[in-house]
């Protein structure tokens, strides 16, 4: 049996396609050969090869692996030709296969972040106005533990758009469901102007926003039992530090 040496590599499929590993930290699996390694951690031996292909003339590039977030025993592949193969790893046993009508680039594992929850019309209200609700930005913060959101809400027949519904909201990740939950609700973050981008300071924790009524704003993120709640200072045009829950 191969066994995995932990070393530097310098070039080699490792450097091209990124290893995943296990949830249980148990595992790692590496794509090499037009196939996926996997690799026990503990003793560096490799368990199987997934996703191979005996016959080489039907062997099919590998192009990315993730871990089904629903099913942490599951490894998903994707293959140059659009198919997505979903593995018991453990057992090396092929579950299902997805075939999707779009070139693949890449695979990312989505927690559960069942977001706005104001879509769903019931049958009872199904003659009254629908309202929709877009999300227009999203930003996710360096540590992987915030999420932000900018979403505006219009009813069918609201043509003017300077009467949306905006919220700027703050989510927090839960480890222990897997999940984004709600901390902070900011109604309309620019006044009644929408707003145009969100982005995450790449080594502190805050967030700057920006909107057609021209100001830029500043959020910070600051602990719940500090006793500063909220500042505002000027720089050219606004530059707004507001408390977020933490």
């Amino acid at each position: 049996m191969k066994k995995l040496k932990i070393r530097q590599f310098g070039i080699g499929t490792i450097m091209k396609y990124r290893p995943v590993v296990s949830s249980d930290s148990k595992y790692i699996f590496t794509i090499g050969d037009g196939c996926v390694y996997v690799w026990i951690v503990k003793t560096g031996e490799c368990l199987r090869l997934i996703n191979h292909n005996s016959n080489s003339n039907d062997q099919q590039i590998i192009l990315a692996q993730s871990i089904n977030p629903n099913n942490q025993l599951q490894l998903c592949v994707a293959q140059q030709n659009g198919i997505i193969n979903v593995w018991d790893y453990e057992d090396g046993i092929l579950i299902h296969t997805i075939k999707v009508e779009f070139e693949i680039i890449d695979l990312y594992s989505i927690v559960n972040s069942d977001i706005v929850q104001e879509n769903y019309v019931s049958p009872n209200d199904i003659n009254d106005q629908c309202l929709f609700t877009d999300i227009k930005r999203l930003a996710i913060d360096p540590t992987d533990k915030w999420l932000v959101t900018f979403e505006e809400r219009s009813s069918n027949s609201n043509k003017d758009d300077y009467l949306n519904e905006r919220k700027l909201r703050f989510w927090i990740f839960n480890q222990t469901n897997n999940q984004f939950e709600l901390n902070t609700t900011i109604m309309y973050p620019h006044g009644q102007d929408t707003l145009n981008q969100i982005l995450f300071h790449p080594n502190k924790l805050e967030l700057a926003t920006t909107g057609n009524d021209g100001f830029i704003k500043i959020w910070i993120f600051i602990p719940s039992n500090t006793n500063k709640s909220k500042h505002s200072i000027f720089i050219n045009q606004y530059l707004i530090l507001f408390k977020i829950q933490i």
